[in-house]
């Protein structure tokens, strides 16, 4: 019996104790440091995603750049264009009666401030995606067109 007394003793007890608690806590160490690398590997990924994101966004907007400056490019010859043509019509008014005058440097004001709109439209755009983008230079294009058209129609007559 004194083998049997052995294992109830007190050395039992503590062995019987201390085994487990070990076993446990061997699984939670183990257990912690896969979650844990699984973190860090996460944070990894997340830091290559938005560095990515980063390029991206910078080779994007190099482009729209690239795109706005060549629409600003051509935009500011029409305006041009345009301001000739409204120094011209000035000039015309000038040798006109006065009755019609002023109906006339009304619309020559009217069409002078489109113009001036359009340029600060094309020279205050921003790059707010690809739709937009492609709207605003369908927008200009067409507003460009209509004025140029309206300044070519405008016929200085003094009668």
């Amino acid at each position: 019996m004194t083998t049997i007394s052995k294992f109830t003793s007190r050395y039992f007890k503590i062995l019987a104790s201390v085994v487990p608690t070990g076993v446990c806590l061997a699984f939670l160490m183990a257990s912690c440091q896969k979650p844990a690398e699984k973190v860090e590997t996460a944070r990894d990924n997340v830091a290559d995603a938005n560095q990515n994101l980063k390029e991206a966004k910078r080779e994007a907007r190099a482009q729209w750049q690239e795109d706005w400056l060549k629409v600003k490019n051509d935009n500011n010859k029409e305006i041009t264009d345009n301001e000739r043509r409204i120094i011209d019509l000035r000039k015309d008014v000038n040798g006109v009666d006065e009755r019609y005058r002023g109906k006339y440097n009304t619309q020559i004001d009217e069409l002078e401030t489109k113009n001036n709109e359009l340029r600060d439209r094309v020279n205050n755009a921003r790059d707010d995606g690809d739709v937009a983008w492609d709207q605003f230079k369908k927008d200009v294009k067409h507003d460009s067109g209509d004025l140029k058209e309206r300044l070519k129609n405008i016929t200085i007559k003094n009668s």
